[in-house]
């Protein structure tokens, strides 16, 4: 279906199939999770933007969370793979060249900071972290230490590459960055993280 336009379950344009409905669904997910926020959203909404009975989300889903798992978790997979797949978590610039990556799924990213901030629980609902892990892995590699304070420079690398990329068109008035181009403000943000990943001290003396 065209979003914007619902259709009705029993129209004969209406997603048929497993795969038909699961994908119509997931798209009306990723739209209206990213306006709405998660708890906002019902499967019955769900349902309707997507032009599907509600029960077949819960034939094909189980659960509104089994909704968000397979919005988020496609996306964690798919830029986890990209970056295995086309990039060595050893190089300096790994974090630079793997912010586009990530910058491109900005809906996605909306959609888990909604979902953090209305309390759900990622880890407990079965999710795995490849893209935190990449960053994990590489911030290990260029220090050579994978202890405690690797993995929280990881998380300040993380959180400052996503808090950009979701304050950025809050921040660039606020700050009098508009002379700059969006993408010069990411390559910049991307850059900063990277020499944080490397750099930052220890806590341990």
């Amino acid at each position: 279906m065209i979003w914007g336009m619902v259709t009705s379950p029993d129209s004969p344009t209406a997603p048929r199939g497993r795969d038909a409905v699961r994908a119509a669904v997931i798209a009306a997910a990723e739209v209206l999770f990213a306006e709405r926020g998660y708890a906002g959203v019902s499967v019955r909404d769900l349902a309707a933007a997507a032009g599907v009975n509600h029960g077949l989300i819960h034939r094909h889903f189980g659960s509104k969370d089994g909704v968000l798992h397979a919005v988020l978790q496609g996306m964690f997979s798919e830029v986890g793979a990209l970056a295995r797949g086309g990039l060595d978590v050893a190089d300096d610039d790994f974090v630079v060249r793997m912010f586009p990556l990530a910058a491109a799924r900005k809906r996605h990213w909306q959609i888990l900071m909604r979902a953090v901030m209305d309390g759900f629980d990622f880890q407990g609902a079965g999710f795995e972290f490849p893209i935190t892990q990449t960053i994990v892995d590489h911030v290990a590699a260029v220090r050579g230490d994978e202890g405690p304070d690797a993995r929280t420079i990881a998380g300040f690398v993380i959180a400052s590459g996503l808090g950009w990329l979701l304050l950025e068109t809050y921040l660039t008035p606020i700050l009098h960055l508009e002379s700059q181009t969006p993408e010069t403000l990411r390559n910049r943000i991307s850059a900063m993280a990277q020499w944080a990943g490397r750099n930052l001290p220890s806590s341990t003396p």
